[in-house]
């Protein structure tokens, strides 16, 4: 069993991977107990291959951004398997900060917290996207907005079109997730549900852009002002729901 634990960093804790030509992939040991300002657990810079989580366990970080990981990858994270989880900061991304593309096809990422937003996964970044085909998001925590998910205004279009998000728990706004993004937030499946708000959207709280409900669904949430499903605020944002859902 492999182990990268007890280190710290000013960025990278755990493992920083850069370098135009390098590849990295994890299918398995644990990075743990590490501490930075960003990317405790790892760092990914903007060069590099795309690189790969398939399985293995990134857990009990802590900083200001992305305990877990933070990634600027200009050509892609994907994540689909391992788990993700107890990671803390005191600021944004306790599971994951995203600069970049992001793909989840699998993993759980749960019990992550942000002191502010993003408890789970937190997206921010002109490049930043995320595509999430499987996967859990589950009992994650935020001390403002978006527990499980929070997208920024830049960046690309996002899709979730598949995997759980649930028992995420947001102190005001978004318990499942929170989108200010313009470039709107596409959902053609998955399941969403359980999820609490303090103020407003138990499951999504959507405040520019365009959110699109194909498929998937959408239950039990939690807002304790308004909207247990879906909160839609101010007029620079658009919602559409087909027949499907």
């Amino acid at each position: 069993h492999c182990a990268v634990s007890d280190t710290t960093s000013e960025n990278g804790g755990g493992i920083v991977h850069s370098g135009d030509s390098s590849v990295f992939t994890m299918s398995g040991g644990s990075i743990y107990n590490n501490e930075a300002y960003k990317g405790a657990g790892v760092y990914f810079s903007t060069a590099g291959k795309a690189s790969k989580i398939t399985g293995g366990s990134i857990y009990n970080n802590t900083g200001s951004y992305g305990a877990g990981i933070t990634t600027y990858r200009t050509n892609g994270l994907t994540i689909s398997g391992g788990n993700i989880y107890g990671n803390t900061v005191s600021i944004n991304g306790g599971g994951i900060l995203a600069g970049a593309k992001l793909v989840l096809s699998g993993s759980n990422i749960y019990e992550n917290s942000a002191t502010k937003a993003g408890g789970g996964i937190f997206l921010s970044g002109a490049s930043s996207s995320l595509t999430m085909s499987n996967g859990v998001i589950r009992n994650n925590s935020s001390g403002t907005h978006g527990a499980g998910l929070y997208f920024s205004a830049d960046g690309a279009a996002s899709t979730i079109s598949g995997g759980k998000i649930y028992s995420n728990s947001a102190t005001g706004s978004g318990g499942a997730l929170l989108s200010y993004r313009t470039n709107g937030l596409n959902i053609s499946g998955g399941s969403i549900y359980s999820n609490t708000a303090q103020l407003y959207g138990g499951a999504i709280y959507a405040s520019q852009g365009t959110t699109r409900i194909t498929a998937g669904s959408i239950y039990s949430n939690t807002a304790v002002k308004s909207g247990n499903g879906v909160f839609l605020h101010s007029d620079a944002v658009s919602f559409e729901m087909s027949k499907n859902a």
